[in-house]
């Protein structure tokens, strides 16, 4: 078995933490960013204060390191998993299914980390507090969600990563040895 050497579970344990940290953080990211508009659609709630809305949206830039971390490790884990398992591909499917995917995944959440870097910029990093002004800042904000391709990118890139899981706990391809 491919898995048993300490790099490769070192790897392993790498790639894992890293994904649920990124993925974790991606779901609660979504929802205190979706948390300022009409349900269904992209326009403020008309009854949230423009100090509320400040702080979602400060909520949502501070978190956005933790999912890049999250993901950066995953990377590393990912790609040194891919290396070392290179060989093994042809016998197990499901290993090629998911570098595939994972592959798919980095240049879209290579962008969204840029994004998400931007918005960070918007905050002082020891207290937090805006250094623009809240139009300025809701902009860049709303740039992250209003733009379709994007936001379809980052919808693909979280079921590609579901996927990703799917096939690596349930195996598909996997040749037996008889």
């Amino acid at each position: 078995m491919p898995f048993r050497s300490r790099t490769t579970q070192f790897l392993l344990t790498l790639f894992v933490l890293g994904g649920l940290v990124w993925l974790g953080g991606s779901v609660i990211r979504t929802v205190i960013g979706f948390d300022v508009f009409i349900p269904g659609t992209l326009t403020f709630k008309p009854e949230q204060t423009d100090v509320v809305r400040m702080n979602t949206v400060r909520l949502y830039a501070l978190t956005g390191p933790w999912t890049s971390w999250g993901f950066t490790v995953c990377f590393v884990g990912g790609v040194g998993l891919i290396v070392a398992l290179r060989s093994h591909m042809r016998q197990y499917g499901w290993l090629l299914m998911s570098t595939i995917l994972f592959v798919a995944i980095i240049p879209i959440e290579g962008y969204l980390m840029w994004q998400d870097y931007r918005l960070v910029l918007y905050f002082d990093k020891a207290t937090s507090a805006p250094l623009a002004s809240m139009s300025e800042i809701f902009t860049v904000f709303l740039t992250r969600f209003q733009h379709q391709l994007l936001n379809m990118a980052s919808g693909f890139a979280f079921i590609a990563a579901i996927t990703l899981v799917l096939c690596t706990t349930f195996r598909p391809l996997h040749r037996y040895e008889s």
